[in-house]
């Protein structure tokens, strides 16, 4: 039910960021480990009938060193897998740092918190079509 009322909420925020032209990070969940991890709305784009890329934001708040990691995922609705395509670091002193991808993708569990953004960027694509 909570997860039915958050997609909800994101398709109606959808809507009205795609209206207004600006970019929009969007909560969807708290880690275990007590991050918070975010979606950018103005960042989701279809690849192909079945992908879609998307940016997410996870907020450390145990780590001394990292502020922030924004990632660059490309997801596979129809298989549930999900691939990072490029990561960047931002650090409490400043600095960032940059990562590639992997080329790989990787199949979504129930278990991890990235089903849940599954579900969310998934649904939200199915309205785009």
């Amino acid at each position: 039910m909570i997860k039915r009322i958050l997609l909800i909420t994101a398709c109606f925020l959808l809507l009205g960021s795609v209206a207004s032209g600006a970019s929009d990070w969007l909560h969807y969940i708290d880690t275990e480990k007590g991050e918070k991890c975010y979606i950018d709305l103005d960042s989701i784009k279809r690849v192909s009938a079945d992908v879609v890329e998307v940016s997410r934001k996870i907020e450390s708040k145990n780590s001394s060193a990292v502020s922030s990691l924004i990632s660059h995922l490309e997801m596979d609705c129809s298989s549930n897998r999900l691939r990072v395509l490029k990561e960047i670091t931002h650090y409490k002193n400043g600095k960032t740092g940059t990562a590639a991808g992997d080329s790989t993708f990787r199949h979504v569990s129930p278990e991890d918190f990235e089903e849940s953004l599954m579900e969310l960027v998934c649904s939200l694509k199915k309205r785009m079509q």
